[in-house]
């Protein structure tokens, strides 16, 4: 809402400055806290006390070792807004050498056009535009391969809006649907029936996906399979934003499964995540939300 990380390159070493405001063509009048100072040809300055939902313009100065200066084309960013609605896809898979094929598929039900929605994969924004009453986007990108697709809505919804969102996926012979998890609904534990991963019977694979949607804290998760007092598995770091995606050993058929977050080191403070479970038999594929138990 308040930060943001501008990176660029230049052809050959060079110190840098920002300057940015809050229209296009300037004045560019905000002040940026620190600039880049050391001669090298890739850069990054992160900028802080900007404002929320708000569209900034810059353009970057750069000067080489005898002090000639270049200066950018204009770039622009917006920063969060915190009424700002978003939703979660835990995993997207689209390559076609593993028998999948994915879709992101964002419908309008709404009396108006939702103005622009922005889609990203693994971080990386994908897609961003306006969709019209009763219009939809469907998002494909081949062999691409990532977590989580995020669905974000500036401002959110207003009343009378509904946007569906959800991922289709086509694995080899079979199909899955799988609707969007709103990030205002996760829960710091969600329960499961039930895990298989045993390769003999046709369980080829067997995974859950943490989703980590905090945009500051890092968490670690327990996963309890059966015994609900000791954990199968631990993993830690989840960085915000991240997604954490790993399978028991095989063999393993159990449940029910419980999944608890908390923030790295002190698991005295639950901290919330979103978990589906993605499981291959044979030659079909399914995933499914857990049910949220806080």
């Amino acid at each position: 809402q308040t930060t943001a990380d501008v990176t660029w390159t230049t052809d050959e070493p060079a110190t840098s400055r920002i300057v940015l405001g809050t229209a296009s063509g300037g004045p560019y009048n905000v002040t940026v806290p620190a600039n880049d100072t050391v001669l090298h040809a890739s850069h990054t300055v992160s900028v802080t006390g900007l404002s929320a939902g708000t569209t900034y313009y810059g353009k970057v100065y750069t000067y080489d070792g005898m002090a000639n200066e270049t200066v950018s084309s204009e770039f622009s960013f917006t920063t969060v807004s915190p009424n700002d609605r978003y939703l979660y896809l835990p995993w997207y898979d689209s390559v076609a050498a593993s028998g999948l094929r994915s879709w992101i598929n964002i419908s309008n039900l709404s009396g108006g056009t939702i103005a622009n929605v922005e889609v990203s994969v693994g971080g990386e924004v994908k897609w961003t535009g306006d969709i019209a009453d009763g219009g939809q986007e469907n998002l494909q990108y081949a062999d691409f391969i990532g977590g989580p697709a995020v669905v974000r809505i500036p401002d959110g919804l207003n009343t009378g809006e509904t946007l569906v969102v959800s991922e289709r996926t086509l694995y080899k012979n079979s199909f899955n649907e799988n609707l969007a998890y709103d990030k205002a609904d996760a829960s710091s534990e969600w329960g499961f029936p039930w895990y298989d991963n045993n390769a003999p019977s046709g369980m080829l694979g067997d995974w859950f996906a943490i989703v980590n949607p905090s945009d500051t804290d890092t968490v670690d998760v327990k996963v309890y399979i059966g015994d609900l007092a000791t954990p199968a598995i631990t993993r830690t770091g989840i960085g915000p934003g991240d997604v954490d995606a790993f399978q028991m050993p095989s063999l393993t058929v159990n449940g029910p499964v419980k999944v608890v977050a908390y923030a790295t080191g002190d698991p005295g403070t639950p901290k919330d995540i979103i978990c589906s479970q993605r499981v291959i038999f044979w030659d079909s594929f399914n995933e499914v939300f857990g049910m949220p138990l806080t």
